[in-house]
């Protein structure tokens, strides 16, 4: 069935070996990595993500998951998470499809409802992140990750409406109006 899939957000399953005790999966190579890669590299200064493409990883990721959620075979990701979004040699990014349950406690997540309660968004923000962030789009992109993860998994918002919003985020950091941050304003 994974094979089956096709979107430029999406990374396409090739091949697959299932015998004796090995299993392995087989997809295109990524020169990039993952997502996981960047944000964690101890050399971040040299190949930072800037905002601009942080936002941009965040579209391509939202379509993949809504290509995913409104398929014919409609799946459910359940375990996204910042090293199965990959990335390739123009930093475009694709989602491995992987339909295990997630490992990982809910940690993060409580975190940053927490953050968001308290208005300390700052310490949502990478420390490491360069440049410049406007106010409208941290402010449309904090809310709309709010309204994913809040309320009763019924009340979430389907990725549909999800998509719209980091695209137009991305237009109101590109057009660099009124209301620019410069990153020192939130990492005091």
């Amino acid at each position: 069935m994974l094979s089956t899939y096709c979107h430029e957000n999406l990374l396409s399953l090739i091949g697959y070996c299932n015998e004796g005790h090995e299993m392995v999966l087989v997809y295109d190579y990524m020169l990039r990595g993952s997502l996981t890669d960047h944000l964690f590299k101890m050399d971040r200064i040299s190949l930072s993500l800037t905002w601009e493409r942080r936002i941009d990883i965040a579209t391509g990721a939202t379509r993949g998951l809504d290509f995913l959620h409104t398929s014919r075979n409609r799946v459910i990701h359940r375990d996204i998470k910042s090293s199965n979004i990959l990335l390739d040699e123009n930093w475009a990014r694709r989602r491995v499809v992987n339909m295990r349950l997630p490992e990982e406690q809910h940690g993060l997540v409580a975190w940053a409802k927490q953050c968001i309660k308290e208005g300390e968004i700052n310490k949502l923000i990478d420390q490491n992140l360069m440049g410049s962030i406007s106010s409208t789009c941290l402010k449309a992109f904090i809310g709309i990750s709010a309204k994913c993860f809040y309320g009763h998994p019924q009340e979430w918002l389907a990725m549909y409406k999800v998509v719209k919003t980091p695209e137009l985020a991305l237009l109101s950091q590109k057009n660099e109006g009124e209301g620019i941050i410069s990153f020192d304003e939130h990492t005091n």
